[in-house]
């Protein structure tokens, strides 16, 4: 395992990583531009975004990405005003993971909320959802 985790961080320190990473993010970006540009609602953004992402990969390392919008992800939590409230928790789950013969050494969940802007400088942030995200899943 030590040495997986020596190879693991030469490898994130190397330009090919990095260059990896950069076309990721810039093909993230990307998908998100044009799904924007065509008019589409946070749902299929979301869609869009989990399609350029999911199964990518660099060596022994993988992504998967899953939308989870909507009522498969809801939970109850105190909002920390002393009241139960229900929430959509993320709308789509990313999952990153590194095996060695087939076995997971590292894995990694990430939930992520997408939020997209109403119009110039108008955002629609559900305070409960925030709390959420801010104060539970830490």
């Amino acid at each position: 395992m030590q040495r997986f985790i020596e190879q693991f961080l030469n490898e994130l320190q190397s330009s090919y990583f990095r260059q990896w990473q950069n076309t990721l993010a810039t093909d993230s970006q990307t998908a998100l531009e044009v799904s924007n540009a065509s008019g589409d609602d946070e749902v299929k953004m979301v869609t869009k975004l989990c399609e350029t992402l999911n199964d990518k990969g660099r060596g022994q390392m993988r992504l998967y990405a899953n939308k989870i919008h909507g009522r498969r992800s809801m939970v109850k939590f105190a909002n920390g005003e002393n009241a139960i409230v229900t929430r959509e928790m993320a709308d789509m789950v990313v999952i990153s993971l590194a095996t060695i013969s087939n076995r997971i050494v590292f894995e990694k969940f990430a939930f992520i909320q997408n939020k997209k802007e109403q119009s110039a400088g108008k955002w629609d942030i559900e305070q409960s959802q925030l709390y959420l995200l801010h104060r539970v899943c830490l």
